[in-house]
């Protein structure tokens, strides 16, 4: 496992969950003959206002489109279940997060991921 970043900077994470992924840096992606990496985007959803919502939506959405613009295929998780808060138990949506960063072959963590 690698950490980088460092205060008030978006701290990133890189572990391995699938067989494709061992690099040390999130620099741009190498294609290989099958597939592209694909990175999961972790980071405060929840806030105390609506406002504050759509902040960390956006943070997240912004470091979503810098990594698709350096090759990686990107999961967003705060745009894929925005605005969703309320109609299902968080249960249901934080299974569902579970489920595809299992199948991610990178973590991406924003600074905020701990709040």
């Amino acid at each position: 496992m690698n950490v980088e970043g460092g205060e008030n900077e978006t701290v990133s994470i890189h572990i391995g969950i699938g067989n494709r992924f061992n690099s040390s840096s999130f620099g741009t992606c190498s294609y290989s003959e099958n597939s592209m990496r694909v990175v999961y985007i972790a980071g405060a959803y929840r806030a105390n206002t609506e406002w504050g919502i759509v902040q960390n939506i956006r943070k997240a959405e912004e470091k979503a489109l810098e990594l698709w613009g350096k090759g990686f295929v990107v999961l967003c998780p705060h745009k894929n279940t925005e605005r969703f808060q309320g109609s299902l138990p968080d249960r249901v949506f934080l299974d569902g997060c579970l489920e595809l960063l299992k199948r991610c072959d990178a973590l991406y963590l924003l600074s905020n991921w701990k709040t």
